[in-house]
């Protein structure tokens, strides 16, 4: 990988994290107002932890753990092709143990209407204290269960 390409990635790193403060709180606020799904809008936006990345395409995608009582994941995404806010979307994946974290790959995929999205794979302790990571790459897989192997931990 030249050095050209690494400083573009940082970049986008860059800007996907300053990109994604703005827009985690501009989800909130619109969520926190959602009239049409209250029941989704207050179970998702009294979460923690959210986490935003955006893909070369200029979709940008949060994720979060839900309120108490449902510690699942939640995700909602912004379509650049269609210019609309999709979710709160709740992944389930069970209870999550910390907040999320997302990131994004330069792997390409069909997504809604056929238009191009880039892979995403996030990261999440689980209540045992084991890594766990879901990933989209054209549809939600997971979890997964990170195994390290340690002394210290049993086997998975």
């Amino acid at each position: 990988m030249n050095i050209t390409t690494r400083l573009r990635r940082l970049a986008r790193l860059g800007m996907a994290f300053l990109l994604g403060l703005t827009l985690v709180t501009a989800a909130a606020t619109a969520l926190s107002t959602a009239t049409a799904r209250p029941a989704l809008a207050a179970t998702s936006t009294n979460g923690r932890g959210p986490s935003a990345a955006a893909d070369e395409f200029n979709n940008q995608y949060v994720v979060w753990r839900g309120a108490t009582g449902s510690n699942n994941l939640w995700y909602a995404y912004y379509n650049a092709y269609t210019k609309t806010w999709n979710g709160p979307i709740d992944l389930g994946m069970g209870t999550l143990g910390s907040e999320p974290t997302i990131a994004v790959s330069d792997q390409v995929f069909a997504g809604p209407g056929g238009n191009e999205f880039n892979a995403q794979y996030v990261y999440w302790r689980g209540t045992d204290g084991y890594l766990y990571m879901a990933y989209w790459q054209g549809s939600w897989h997971g979890p997964v269960k990170i195994c390290a192997r340690s002394p210290a931990r049993p086997p998975c």
